[in-house]
C-alpha cells in the first residue's frame, strides 16, 4: 500500500474548492480525495494498485484500476469532471502528454487541471550533482515512484502548453516546507483507519497550524525570489486551450 500522505502542494490550491466532480489521476488510498470530500466535491479516482483501490474506495465516490499508461483503456472512461487532479505522476509515465490528452475529453468546458511536478533544479538536486550524485529512484510497496522524467519550472510550463493546456495560475512549495512536511510533520501524524478522513492529534494538529501560518508565508515570500532554485514542487492550474 502507498504511504498515508497528501498531496500539500495540490491541497493548498484546492482547498476551497468545493461543488465539484473531480477526478483524481493516481489517487493512491485517496487521502486528497478524502479532504476534497470532506469539502462537499463527488472524487473519483485511478489508481494502478489494487491494494491501494480497496483503501481508496471507503474515501471517495469510485476508483478505477487502470494501467495509467494505456491511452486507449484511459480513452474509455465515461463522465465529465469539473477538475483533474495529476499530483506528482506525469513524471512517472512513459508518454505523459499522451496521458493527458487521453483524459482531457472528461473535462468539461470550463474545468480545471491541477498539476503538480517535482523541480529536478532544486538547489539540493543542484548540489547532489556538484558532488557527483544523482536523485536515486525510490520504490514502495506495490508502487514504483521511479521518476522517466525531470521537470524544471521552464520545461514543465513548456511540457503542459505543448499537450494543449494554458497556465492561468504558478505556484510553488519552498524546499523546506517540502522537507519539514516529509520529515517532521509527517511521521508526527498518526496512520488513517481504512474508512476515516485524515486526523492529527491534538498538539499535531497546532503545531501544523502554526507552522502553516507563520513559517510558511516567510519561506514562501524569500524562495519566490529565485523559486527555480528554491522551489521544491511546481503547482499549476490549468485550462484548455481555447
Amino acid at each position: 500500500m502507498s504511504d498515508e500522505s497528501v498531496n500539500m502542494a495540490l491541497w493548498r490550491a484546492m482547498r476551497n474548492v468545493c461543488g465539484h466532480v473531480v477526478l483524481d489521476v493516481d489517487c493512491g488510498t485517496g487521502v486528497l480525495g478524502a479532504r476534497l470530500t470532506a469539502n462537499g466535491n463527488i472524487v473519483d479516482g485511478i489508481t494502478h494498485s489494487p491494494g491501494d483501490a480497496v483503501v481508496a474506495n471507503e474515501r471517495i465516490a469510485h476508483v478505477s484500476v487502470m494501467d495509467l499508461n494505456d491511452v486507449v483503456a484511459l480513452a474509455t472512461l465515461a463522465g465529465g469532471y469539473d477538475a483533474l487532479i495529476f499530483a506528482d505522476v506525469l513524471n512517472r509515465l512513459i508518454h505523459p502528454g499522451s496521458t493527458l490528452t487521453a483524459l482531457l475529453p472528461r473535462l468539461k468546458p470550463n474545468g480545471k487541471i491541477y498539476i503538480s511536478l517535482p523541480n529536478i533544479a532544486c538547489f539540493y538536486n543542484r548540489l547532489g550533482l556538484l558532488f557527483g550524485r544523482f536523485p536515486m529512484p525510490k520504490t514502495s510497496g506495490e508502487q514504483n515512484t521511479s521518476p522517466l522524467h525531470y521537470f524544471t519550472r521552464t520545461t514543465a510550463r513548456t511540457f503542459l502548453e505543448s499537450a494543449g493546456l494554458a497556465i492561468e495560475c504558478e505556484d510553488f512549495v519552498p524546499a523546506p516546507t517540502a522537507w519539514a512536511y516529509r520529515h517532521v510533520i509527517k511521521p508526527n501524524v498518526p496512520q488513517l483507519p481504512t474508512n476515516a478522513l485524515v486526523t492529527r492529534t491534538s498538539a499535531t494538529g497546532q503545531a501544523i497550524q502554526l507552522y502553516e501560518k507563520v513559517v510558511y508565508p516567510v519561506e514562501h515570500f524569500f524562495a519566490s525570489f529565485w523559486r527555480s532554485l528554491f522551489a521544491d514542487h511546481f503547482v499549476f492550474i490549468c485550462v484548455r486551450k481555447s
